[in-house]
């Protein structure tokens, strides 16, 4: 997290999602809000930005083969720095924040992984409405 400002930097997988969860609203309280994600294993890029009543402004969501530059404009325009190229004043400190029953969750996204390995692939084919069903041999 960074306070700047005119600013406040929380970095969270959780926060990475359109539309936001209302305790995120909340917390801009009233401030406008902008939510930025990416993850470089799949080249998925999101981008959004809320006026401070809580409405979408504008927002991107795409996988791109330049992700990693598409990823740098949007930062750049939007933030006005890059994850590599922070100016020295912007000191981000890390944490790791649990939540009562969090060892359940873990728990239980554990087991479901195991459940899908054990099964093994599953091979699935796209209906004409665009719903996903298991590929009958």
């Amino acid at each position: 997290m960074a306070v700047l400002p005119d600013a406040t930097i929380v970095c969270d997988q959780e926060l990475a999602v359109v539309p936001p969860a209302a305790h995120v609203l909340e917390f801009a309280a009233g401030r406008p809000m902008v939510v930025f994600g990416q993850h470089s294993g799949s080249g998925w890029l999101a981008f959004a930005e809320f006026d401070a009543n809580g409405a979408l402004i504008r927002s991107h969501d795409a996988e791109a083969d330049d992700q990693y530059e598409l990823a740098d404009s949007v930062a750049r325009e939007m933030f006005g720095f890059t994850a590599e190229s922070a100016p020295d004043e912007v000191v981000v400190h890390g944490f790791r924040v649990t939540r009562p029953g969090q060892a359940e969750r873990d728990a239980a996204f554990a087991a479901v992984v195991a459940e899908m390995v054990a099964g093994g692939p599953t091979r699935m084919r796209m209906t004409p409405d665009g719903s996903l069903v298991p590929h009958e041999d």
